[in-house]
């Protein structure tokens, strides 16, 4: 089970790094690299690539999170070492 957690986050921070990609760049990483369907890239509006930003930032901060194994477990923070709360549950 702990395994499928970590499947499922890293594919969620992929996910949010593509869109990331999108809002800064215009650019879609996954879908030129499985092919695209054949679709051009839609021009998105300012706000949607606001929204876009923010999520490649979150995905940015969760990527960096999976591969600490946890953001809050550090020596830094020693009042929570996986005996409850915070992410390392």
């Amino acid at each position: 089970m702990r395994f499928f957690k970590y499947v499922v986050k890293f594919l969620v921070v992929i996910g949010a790094l593509d869109l990331g990609v999108i809002g800064v760049a215009n650019y879609d990483v996954l879908g030129n690299l499985f092919g695209g369907m054949g679709a051009p890239m839609m021009t998105y509006g300012m706000a949607p690539r606001i929204v876009f930003v923010i999520i490649g930032i979150a995905g940015l901060l969760s990527l960096i999170c999976l591969l600490k194994h946890c953001c809050c477990c550090n020596d830094g923070n020693k009042k929570d070492k996986g005996q409850g709360g915070g992410c390392c549950r």
